[in-house]
């Protein structure tokens, strides 16, 4: 009998961090619980929530840690930096001070989490047609630090579910690759040992309409039985 086999569980830590009022937490609310409010309490230094999907069949659970973007808590965030796997770099698209704060951030990347971390650039708020900020602008400074840029709306739902699968892809492919390989290695066995051949099926078809035979035909009598009766 085949024992099903015991799968490590995934977890990956992401941090989303920006400005202030860009949008984090709204962003973070949608994905993780499909609702949007207007009006968001900021955040008071960090907090952090769970969310499951899946990438090439294996689930991953993604522990998104929402940061403040005020200055006051950058010294707190910052602790928050090591370890992550993902960090997510949002802006507002209606308020240009918060897209040349960018580099900031970006040194901030460097400093307190290494190169390691998988990187993705947002852009929020694209359901407002006063877009402040020039794409080629945004673009040029997403190639230059080989970031991958989406442009998302909270409110809509534009463009979350497609950033978040982003950054689990890339996590996937950089931290978890061996070992995603490896469980769906063992599925596969495991799905190919309990599956039968035609062959197979056949010959103990066969071996059972014999057994079923050998039961219905009437016992042939010994010649002592014949005398006796």
């Amino acid at each position: 009998m085949h024992q099903k086999e015991s799968k490590k569980d995934i977890v990956a830590k992401v941090l989303v961090i920006g400005e202030a009022k860009v949008g984090k937490t709204s962003i973070l609310t949608r994905y993780t619980e499909g609702s949007f409010q207007e009006s968001m309490i900021p955040t008071l230094g960090i907090d952090y929530r769970f969310k499951k999907l899946f990438v090439k069949g294996q689930e991953i659970k993604l522990q998104i840690w929402d940061t403040a973007g005020q200055e006051r808590f950058r010294a707190i965030t910052q602790n928050f930096y090591k370890g992550a796997m993902g960090i997510i770099l949002v802006f507002d698209l209606t308020d240009p001070k918060t897209f040349k704060t960018l580099s900031n951030w970006i040194e901030n990347i460097k400093q307190y989490s290494g190169s390691e971390a998988c990187r993705i650039l947002l852009g929020n708020k694209c359901d407002i047609s006063q877009n402040q900020i020039p794409k080629q602008d945004i673009q040029n400074l997403a190639n230059q630090n080989k970031i991958q840029y989406f442009e998302t709306s909270a409110k809509s739902n534009e463009g979350i579910q497609q950033a978040f699968q982003q950054i689990a892809d890339d996590i996937a492919n950089k931290f978890f690759s061996e070992l995603i390989n490896i469980q769906s290695d063992q599925k596969l066995d495991l799905d190919n040992s309990l599956i039968r051949s035609p062959s197979s099926i056949k010959r103990e078809e066969q071996q059972q309409a014999l057994q079923l035979q050998v039961q219905k035909s009437p016992r042939k009598k010994t010649e002592s039985e014949s005398c006796c009766s």
